[in-house]
């Protein structure tokens, strides 16, 4: 039997946790912006150049992937009603290597779908939305992670673009109210993307609806 969730729901659920965990997760949107934000800034105009700034940019890279991990972590933690610390930004970089490959799989499958078709490239990105989450919740492998978002996505990758457009503009208005209302639409949009993450992993199969 088929479940059905309505895109407001999501919308809501994600308003309703942010606001449960209103300074913590605006505080951990912060730093990780702010970290990254702050050592692009200095690469780009104090040490832009030489072996030492690729050593240094390969470094932002490893940090930008441990902090995604991390915040993907933070935020299935308070999505399952435990308790999350600042530290959980930094704990979990073991899972680097599985993450990495998982989005660079998913990076190059986009993007040969970009270069065909285009068609396909959205397709395909819709078909492996979760799979940085397979990786950080399940620890599943990179070709793991694919085959179940694969699975779990079938039928419902035209909804799941209408999400992403939804979220999308939501973290435009964000940056529009002056910049920092970014701090609150991403750990909403964070929120609704594990929403639904865990109700396709769960149900096997959802539809996902407008109203």
């Amino acid at each position: 039997m088929k479940k059905e969730i309505n895109i407001k729901e999501a919308l809501s659920f994600g308003w309703t946790k942010t606001k449960q965990h209103f300074w913590f997760v605006v505080g951990v949107t912060f730093v990780a912006f702010f970290i990254t934000a702050a050592l692009r800034a200095f690469l780009e105009h104090g040490y832009s150049r030489g072996f030492g700034a690729l050593i240094l940019k390969l470094g932002l890279m490893v940090l930008n992937i441990i902090l995604s991990i991390g915040g993907l972590k933070i935020f299935l933690k308070l999505f399952n009603g435990e308790s999350a610390e600042w530290n959980d930004l930094f704990a979990h970089y073991r899972l680097f290597w599985k993450f990495f490959l998982g989005q660079l799989l998913v990076g190059v499958i986009t993007f040969a779908g970009l270069i065909l078709l285009i068609v396909p490239g959205f397709v395909w990105a819709m078909k492996y939305l979760f799979v940085p989450l397979l990786v950080v919740d399940k620890h599943m492998k990179p070709l793991e992670a694919l085959k179940e978002s694969g699975r779990i996505t079938y039928g419902y990758k035209w909804n799941l673009f209408l999400l992403s457009i939804v979220i999308g503009l939501l973290n435009v208005l964000g940056f529009i109210v002056l910049g920092v209302g970014v701090l609150v639409t991403m750990p909403i949009s964070m929120f609704v993307y594990v929403f639904v993450y865990r109700k396709l992993l769960d149900a096997g199969s959802v539809v996902i609806v407008n109203s």
